[in-house]
């Protein structure tokens, strides 16, 4: 998993020590957040949704004095966005994770760094590299066995 976005993103190293361990950290709490919203597939989505972005407010409010800029009318567009986006994600794993176990949902996670990988190729006018084209064979190869491997359940299953 971490491997393809190590791949794509490219062989350069964080020189301070946080700048490794804050990743490690934040992939350990996604993973947390995906098994659990896993175990609370009974719940309905917009109470998920809802404690989510709750959890993530009481985090992060303390902290605002500190950083906050008053953004301008492209940057609250641009938020406004990311938020949508986010939302949608976020919906979507939900319903994911509801519907099938965690170990059928991680493997499709890593789409996303192919479709980001796609919208700066299409926005920014850059192409492809060596290194997005080798992840993207990878988040492929793993979608095919995830692929096999769910029709190698279902047939068992069936028998």
């Amino acid at each position: 998993g971490s491997g393809v976005a190590g791949v794509m993103a490219g062989p350069a190293l964080p020189r301070p020590l946080a700048g490794a361990v804050l990743p490690i950290v934040m992939a350990l709490s996604f993973s947390v957040y995906v098994v659990m919203t896993r175990s609370l597939r009974d719940e309905p989505v917009q109470a998920n949704l809802f404690f989510t972005a709750l959890g993530v407010f009481a985090l992060l409010t303390p902290l605002m004095p500190f950083v906050w800029v008053m953004p301008n009318l492209h940057d609250a567009a641009l938020l406004a966005g990311i938020g949508i986006v986010g939302l949608l994600a976020l919906w979507a794993l939900d319903r994911a994770c509801e519907r099938a176990p965690v170990a059928q949902v991680a493997p499709t996670l890593h789409v996303h760094l192919l479709c980001m990988a796609l919208v700066e190729w299409g926005a920014a006018g850059e192409a492809f590299t060596h290194r997005d084209l080798l992840g993207a064979v990878w988040i492929a190869l793993a979608l095919l066995a995830l692929w096999l491997w769910q029709s190698a359940l279902e047939r068992t299953v069936l028998k």
